[in-house]
């Protein structure tokens, strides 16, 4: 069943540099500090051939700045010179841009640049790979009308900028013991965009995640505008997943005794105290 895993690469920024084929410039190349869990940045966690697959990939830049040019490079793609690679130029209001994709890993590291606008400002760029072979349970979590629950958990302190930081699942009420196939989010309390992942025992090493914006109580700028469809699936970002891949993305976790042993883990542009509300829908006991 294919769990999905994301991690992330960071930079300073680059308006300086036109990017190039063959991702020679311009590179978002650092692993994102706070524990990310990649050893090389742009592999995957299991680099055993054809292991896993990259299905979505993106940049994120700050609120002030804009992306003029974003390219995603592997030797594994059809067209290893090119790669993917947008370009929405001098006039771009983008402040992120999503991609799905669909590559599986043989040899190449994968590298994502990108050139900004205003003031190579600090940005992001991330990998989410699929693992079809990974044995952990999903589902495809369309609709649960009936079994929904909604919690939110506000963060116990601020994000640093460009870190993970984990935060427990602990709202003020627990839903009550039982299995639960995990639909999405909403976040608030963010200025610029931002990546969240999931960490629970359930999952085994995988860190299934997205990119995320608040469009609930921030100054809605163009820039975050939500112009990528998986913005547009606010508490459904995993079905939403499983709809366009036609495979189970939804990860599926127990809660026991009322503890949920689920953790998120946030990577924002800058410094925010995000409030994460959680979309689930309880499948059993």
């Amino acid at each position: 069943m294919p769990i999905t895993d994301t991690h992330a690469v960071t930079s300073g920024g680059n308006t300086a540099t036109a990017l190039t084929a063959s991702g020679g410039t311009g590179n978002v190349a650092t692993i994102a500090l706070g524990g990310d869990g990649a050893t090389v940045a742009g592999l995957p966690i299991d680099t055993t051939k054809l292991a896993a697959t990259l299905v979505q990939w993106g940049g994120l830049t700050t609120i002030a700045d804009t992306i003029e040019d974003l390219q995603l490079y592997t030797q594994d793609q059809w067209d290893n010179v090119n790669g993917e690679w947008i370009t929405p130029g001098a006039s771009s209001l983008l402040g992120s841009i999503v991609q799905e994709t669909y590559i599986p890993y043989q040899k190449g590291k994968r590298v994502i640049s990108m050139q900004q606008n205003t003031a190579a400002a600090n940005n992001v760029g991330f990998f989410t790979d699929a693992y079809y072979d990974s044995q952990v349970e999903v589902h495809m979590g369309f609709s649960f009308p009936q079994n929904k629950v909604v919690r939110s958990t506000t963060y116990g302190g601020a994000l640093t900028a460009l870190t993970w930081r984990s935060q427990a699942f602990t709202p003020t009420q627990m839903p009550p013991d039982g299995k639960y196939v995990l639909l999405g989010v909403s976040v608030n309390a963010l200025t610029n965009h931002a990546l969240i992942r999931f960490q629970h025992s359930d999952f085994n090493q995988y860190l299934p995640g997205f990119p995320v914006i608040d469009q609930m109580n921030t100054t809605v700028a163009n820039a975050v505008l939500p112009k990528w469809g998986i913005y547009q699936q606010t508490g459904r970002q995993f079905a939403y997943m499983s709809q366009q891949s036609g495979q189970p993305m939804c990860p599926v976790f127990h809660i026991k005794a009322g503890q949920s042993g689920l953790n998120f883990q946030m990577l924002s542009i800058t410094a925010d105290t995000p409030i994460v509300t959680l979309f689930a829908a309880n499948i059993g006991e």
